[in-house]
């Protein structure tokens, strides 16, 4: 028995292209939320303190509005 593909899903998500992308530039890879060493107790309490005020999700795709209204400084 074999079974049809149903979807046409690139294999390639976002979390691979971020994962790629990070391992080139030689950077940290937050993508994942999945970090593989400790963060600064600052960025703990800043974290915690957005938690609090209702920051708990995922932005939307696009971004957030406050950012997309920023004019960018030149």
């Amino acid at each position: 028995m074999s079974l049809r593909i149903r979807h046409t899903a690139s294999p390639v998500n976002i979390f691979t292209v971020m994962t790629n992308l990070a391992r080139q530039e030689k950077a940290h890879n937050l993508s994942q939320g999945l970090p593989d060493y400790d963060i600064a107790p600052e960025l703990n309490e800043l974290l915690r303190e957005a938690v609090i005020n209702g920051f708990n999700q995922y932005a939307p795709m696009q971004g957030l509005l406050e950012l997309r209204n920023i004019s960018p400084m030149l």
